[in-house]
């Protein structure tokens, strides 16, 4: 008798949901960089105070260099493996949102956009472009469009839930914005790597 596809994920292939969901947390980069950092940078309870016509182009040129990149990681990925993308994207786009958010905070525009582009705009985008395949073969086809949209969704929804977290955190009267959130989104840039790490090609 055949098992509900969703219990024999649980059966054969738990560690693999498990490090699939640590992947997705490298989401939590674009948490950080777009969405809390346009709360960061405009709202005037936390006293960075950028004008918002100015800061909110900044998530649309980022946004530019994505779409040109992620044919051409997509493309790499095929000829030398996604595995390399899974790590060093996530990984190296935690430790720039650190800077990122001092950079925001010390109203610096021009440095803001170049770290809003390396973070999200390309160093997210490694990953963005190769876990959707990644993700499925980590399952057996049995379970592989159950495991993926299960893993996604559950890092999505937790990396959903950042914004409202990080306002617990680190409230504007906390004096530590920056490095809190900082140090946050890169304990969880770090899992999502160390899980691309112990994963199969």
């Amino acid at each position: 008798k055949g098992r509900m596809p969703i219990v024999e994920l649980f059966r054969t292939s738990g560690g693999a949901l498990f490090r699939a969901v640590l992947m997705g947390m490298a989401n939590v980069i674009g948490t950080t960089v777009v969405v809390f950092g346009t709360t960061y940078a405009t709202q005037e309870a936390y006293g960075v105070q950028m004008d918002a016509d100015v800061y909110l182009w900044i998530p649309v040129v980022a946004n530019i260099a994505a779409i040109i990149l992620i044919p051409v990681f997509g493309l790499l990925s095929d000829k030398i493996g996604r595995r390399p993308f899974l790590i060093f994207g996530p990984l190296l786009g935690g430790i720039v949102a650190v800077p990122y958010l001092f950079v925001v905070q010390a109203h610096n525009i021009g440095l803001t956009v170049v770290l809003a582009i390396l973070s999200f705009g390309i160093m997210y985008q490694m990953f963005n472009a190769t876990y959707a395949s990644f993700f499925q073969e980590m399952f057996p086809t049995e379970t592989r469009v159950t495991g993926f949209a299960l893993s996604q969704n559950i890092a999505l929804f937790i990396t959903g839930l950042m914004p409202s977290l990080f306002a617990v955190i680190a409230p504007p009267s906390s004096g530590h914005v920056p490095l809190i959130i900082g140090l946050v989104t890169c304990v969880l840039c770090v899992a999502s790597s160390a899980a691309a790490f112990f994963s199969k090609e």
